[in-house]
């Protein structure tokens, strides 16, 4: 475990205090130097500028068990999607839901596409859609901007006020 004042000093350090502390950290012998060391290059990484080149990547819609609880009790069967962020600040999504058709004698299935620009700003990705279908049919798109909470090591996006729902970033390989 890491005492708690190496932590309160990781987060005072500049960056290039940092680079110094973690190098001086590595060579003591011990343990608890190495962590903070570690730690402090963390903080480091972290703390570099999000940007869609280093956002690009596809990104898999994971939901809670809370969550697809609920929609069960709406009559959504599966939920499945994804988000590919491209470094030239574009997005294309999929999702695909089946459940209850409306008249309750079978399944209905549908595919939602959709394709836009993003641009991120601190922390947030912001998703403006310029198209969408829905089961291969063009929809009407209405100018709006879907806010995403990005982790801080860039793997995660949360969509803001849709509780239960991330997408995680698949590991590039």
């Amino acid at each position: 475990m890491i005492p708690a004042i190496a932590l309160v000093l990781a987060f005072s350090l500049t960056p290039t205090t940092i680079e110094s502390a973690s190098t001086v950290a590595k060579h003591i012998p011990s343990p608890t130097m190495v962590a903070v060391a570690d730690n402090i290059n963390a903080l480091n990484k972290s703390s570099e500028k999000l940007t869609p080149q280093s956002l690009a990547g596809e990104y898999t819609l994971v939901i809670t068990n809370a969550t697809q609880e609920e929609m069960k009790k709406a009559g959504i069967k599966e939920f499945t999607g994804k988000i590919v962020l491209k470094a030239d600040s574009t997005f294309e999504g999929q999702l695909m839901i089946s459940g209850a058709s409306p008249d309750g004698t079978g399944i209905r299935r549908s595919e939602i596409k959709v394709k836009g620009m993003f641009e991120v700003k601190g922390n947030v990705a912001l998703l403006t859609v310029k198209s969408s279908m829905t089961d291969g049919k063009e929809d009407k798109v209405t100018s709006s901007v879907d806010k995403y909470t990005i982790s801080t090591d860039g793997k995660e996006l949360k969509p803001e006020g849709q509780a239960g729902i991330s997408f995680i970033r698949k590991d590039l390989k």
